[in-house]
């Protein structure tokens, strides 16, 4: 057990540059403020690309997805702080998202970065857009045992998905990305989603 826990903890890098120290958290500020660019997504899967996790997920299983990096990545860099990945990328302010990225877990983040950008052409959206993106919105290392939180379920009480799509109707509403390597309309997320969205 302690040789697999010591090969597992070579493959995390320290907090990349793009990290800035946690001024904000997840407790304090409004979920529609937990956003962040278009470029501040690429920047940020540029960092996790760049670490040895990255490289050997992506050599075993031939893609790497959200429930990779949220487990070995946004866990560890974020923890105890009580601060998502999107608040991190804005130390100066939380900024408003603008456009509501809908998304499965178990896509190949690759194929999800280019369906969004591949949205962002062609809907001539700048990538200085802010997009809620829920892996990132979130601050995810609240259900560890003796973590400051906030937890899954406190966020999710204040209906951040449902709360950020009633916001961005009116303006550049919510994208569904569709990737090779899971289907999107099995995660009962993606399907509340859908239906809350549809219905404004």
């Amino acid at each position: 057990m302690a040789a697999v826990v010591s090969i597992s903890a070579r493959l995390v890098d320290a907090s990349p540059e793009c990290l800035s120290p946690p001024c904000w958290n997840n407790k304090e500020v409004l979920p529609l403020k937990w956003a962040m660019s278009v470029a501040q997504f690429q920047t940020f899967l540029d960092s996790c690309r760049c670490t040895p996790l990255w490289r050997s997920t992506h050599s075993s299983a031939s893609h790497v997805n959200l429930y990779d990096i949220v487990k070995g990545l946004v866990k560890p860099w974020t923890r105890g702080t009580g601060c998502g990945i999107a608040l991190r990328m804005n130390p100066e302010q939380p900024v408003l998202a603008e456009l509501m990225v809908s998304h499965c877990w178990g896509e190949d983040l690759d194929e999800c970065e280019a369906a969004l950008l591949c949205h962002c052409q062609s809907e001539s959206i700048p990538l200085t857009k802010y997009i809620w993106f829920c892996a990132f919105a979130q601050y995810q290392a609240g259900d560890e045992p003796g973590d400051c939180g906030p937890t899954v379920a406190e966020q999710l009480a204040l209906d951040p998905f449902g709360t950020v799509i009633r916001s961005v109707c009116e303006g550049l509403g919510m994208v569904v990305l569709h990737t090779s390597t899971a289907e999107v309309y099995s995660r009962l997320w993606c399907v509340y989603e859908i239906v809350e969205a549809l219905s404004r």
